[in-house]
């Protein structure tokens, strides 16, 4: 997440971001983490910054309060409680 956080806002594109971007999302899917939020099957959103809920196993988006989030259990990801 924090990876994925540092491209956000960034313009500039070539082919080995491309692979990183992919190799990204790959990782976050073989983890079995629901990617919606920024993935789309096609294409990859960096317009926002996101966090991951460990409660519903899902990225969600920084500032958006979803409507399947019943609690507050939702926190930033960082390498101290799970790495990514």
């Amino acid at each position: 997440v924090t990876v994925f956080n540092h491209q956000v806002g960034c313009s500039s594109w070539t082919g080995m971001r491309a692979y990183h971007d992919q190799a990204l999302i790959d990782e976050f899917l073989r983890r079995g983490i629901e990617t919606s939020a920024i993935y789309n099957g096609k294409a990859i959103s960096f317009a926002h910054p996101i966090k991951y809920d460990f409660a519903y196993n899902r990225l969600a988006i920084i500032g958006r309060n979803p409507s399947y989030i019943k609690d507050s259990t939702l926190a930033v990801c960082s390498w101290q409680r799970r790495s990514f």
